[in-house]
């Protein structure tokens, strides 16, 4: 009988344990967005200031393609795409220190797919080694190890790894791994139609302080996921632009015809960016005619909608270009100099104690004339963080 009774008391407990692991599974959110009530709108009505940055490379330490951009300590990290560098700059734009891609042996990486910045150490994820290497802000190697799965970006914790494929899985259907060591996760199964098809992550992995969780906007799509600091993925994000948005097979044909960016009937395409800032999310999107930018509340209610932002702060007009990341307080574009400089002698700015723009030009006049890249950051109103 008490074998009987501890049998039941085990079937009792693992239902309770299963139930309880039921709550916890993925959950879907739909956010509606109509288009037709975005009206245009200005700098002013959202944005407090902006400062532009010139990354000053050398002659002897150049970057070539400046790609995944990342600011955290004061610090300005930008991958080379081209070269698989890594520069650090400090928050003016001073070159401040480089790790450079030197080849496959110890201590070493060779190909930079992704890095990831937490504590003060800096992890690359080499996929031709095959490997995660840690470096400190100073370039000093600290350690190395395997890696479990060649993905697009990538996750390390202390107690487990998160991987994100891009909708090229080298051995299952999925695109996200979540692997403690001894626990391996398959979430969110692709498209089969869009196997193989995939957009290099401007972000990847984004971490949300606050809440210690991890997002990522989904390329080809209008989603994203959300994991929990302890990897788990928790809730997939959908946005819903009703009669502006186009099915998967649709979206596919675009693809295939490289016109994802003039679609009939303004429609849109994917999501641009996603980011998590401070308390609030930005999203951005658009279409043949317009740009869009959307804040959302923590629970995803609509903050603010506008479209075709005028700069009204110092009427450098670089909205219609897309966001290229962002920072703890708002979002951040990206421009050769020379675009800057032409936007500069073709627009009549105008002297504002919110923008740096005029003591910018006069510093860097003629540096915007050679091969360099400038970080426009536009810092969100404090009531939006």
């Amino acid at each position: 009988m008490r074998t009987v009774f501890n049998y039941l008391q085990f079937i009792i407990v693992f239902f309770l344990l299963y139930s309880c692991e039921n709550k916890n599974q993925t959950i879907a959110v739909d956010v509606n967005l109509d288009l037709d009530i975005v009206k245009e709108g200005k700098f002013s009505d959202i944005f407090d200031s902006i400062q532009y940055v010139l990354l000053n490379d050398t002659e002897s330490q150049p970057l070539v393609q400046p790609y995944k951009i990342k600011f955290l300590d004061s610090l300005i990290f930008v991958e080379d795409q081209e070269l698989d560098n890594l520069f650090i700059f400090n928050e003016h734009g001073n070159l401040k220190n480089v790790i450079f891609s030197k080849g496959v042996g110890p201590e070493e990486f060779y190909q930079l797919q992704d890095f990831q910045l937490s504590n003060g150490i800096i992890t690359i994820m080499d996929i031709v080694s095959g490997k995660l290497i840690n470096f400190n802000y100073n370039g000093n190697f600290i350690s190395e190890r395997r890696l479990l799965k060649t993905s697009s970006n990538f996750v390390q914790d202390s107690t487990f790894d998160l991987f994100f494929f891009n909708n090229r899985p080298p051995d299952s259907s999925y695109n996200f791994l979540y692997s403690d060591g001894s626990v391996n996760r398959y979430n969110m199964p692709i498209n089969s139609n869009y196997d193989g098809i995939s957009l290099t992550h401007l972000n990847g992995f984004m971490y949300e302080s606050r809440n210690n969780d991890y997002y990522i906007d989904i390329p080809f799509s209008y989603q994203v996921a959300k994991f929990s600091g302890i990897g788990n993925l928790v809730k997939v994000i959908e946005f819903n632009f009703g009669k502006y948005s186009i099915t998967d097979d649709e979206r596919l044909e675009m693809i295939i015809n490289r016109n994802l960016y003039n679609l009939p009937s303004n429609k849109i395409g994917m999501l641009d960016s996603f980011y998590p800032i401070g308390s609030i999310f930005s999203v951005c999107f658009s279409n043949s005619n317009d740009s869009f930018i959307y804040l959302l509340d923590d629970k995803l209610n609509k903050l603010y909608s506008g479209k075709n932002l005028e700069n009204d702060i110092d009427g450098l007009n670089i909205f219609k270009m897309l966001p290229w990341t962002y920072y703890s307080d708002g979002i951040v574009f990206k421009f050769p100099a020379y675009v800057i400089l032409n936007l500069i002698s073709k627009n009549s700015f105008k002297n504002s104690d919110k923008s740096n723009l005029e003591s910018f030009y006069e510093e860097n006049k003629e540096a915007l004339q050679e091969d360099l890249s400038v970080l426009v950051k536009i810092k969100l109103k404090n009531k939006f963080l």
